[in-house]
């Protein structure tokens, strides 16, 4: 008996039925994708927090005298620009007792990560992390200087929350970024949904709308 054979009808109707089934399940892994690379973006942050805490536990509350925020920066002339630019470091080997690993100190989905870039208001090269401790919103002293739980920036109506212990970078690439980012002009984060993961100082995780930190 001869095998009837698959007709272009059949087939027509097979690849119709597959392109929907991508079309309805495409979305919703990616959002399981997103949602994945949140939590691991979110524990690294917190192995960051914790290890920030220790150091304070050690040095009198103090947290470590550096900055990842060299934008904060730019416009002080009195400061070395190495130093500025060197702060990421002292803070990589002050938390270094804690933090054995490199790759803690990246978002997984940073697309700069390791690359000597300005983006979002910090260079990639050494974190993809946002770190600026300060209890004042027009203080900048150098180096920063920050008691931990007894200090802290007052919580602007605006936003609810006072700067986070540890947090992804973000910020407005047109403003904030070397100019091979200035054409974009909204505001974003390490994330490609443009929401930041960020640690408080008691340690508890927030997750908001890169436009909710920095307006836009």
């Amino acid at each position: 008996m001869r095998r009837r054979g698959v007709t272009v009808v059949e087939t027509l109707v097979c690849v119709a039925i597959t392109v929907v089934l991508v079309a309805v399940g495409y979305p919703a892994a990616r959002a399981m994708m997103g949602s994945s690379q949140h939590t691991a973006c979110a524990e690294k942050l917190h192995m960051l927090g914790n290890a920030l805490t220790l150091y304070a536990n050690d040095h009198d509350g103090y947290l470590p005298p550096a900055t990842t925020a060299e934008f904060m920066y730019k416009t002080e002339k009195t400061i070395p620009v190495e130093e500025i630019e060197g702060s990421p470091a002292v803070l990589r080997a002050a938390l270094k007792p804690f933090v054995p690993s490199d790759d803690a100190w990246f978002c997984p989905v940073d697309p700069h990560a390791r690359e000597n870039v300005m983006w979002l208001g910090i260079r990639h090269r050494l974190t993809s992390y946002f770190y600026f401790p300060k209890s004042h919103p027009d203080d900048k002293p150098w180096p920063p200087k920050m008691q931990l739980g007894r200090e802290r920036l007052p919580s602007e109506p605006k936003t609810g929350e006072g700067i986070p212990l540890i947090a992804d970078a973000c910020g407005v690439p047109s403003r904030d970024s070397d100019r091979q980012f200035r054409e974009e002009k909204k505001p974003t984060s390490n994330h490609p949904d443009g929401m930041v993961n960020a640690i408080r100082q008691d340690l508890s995780l927030t997750r908001r709308p890169a436009s909710y930190w920095v307006g836009g």
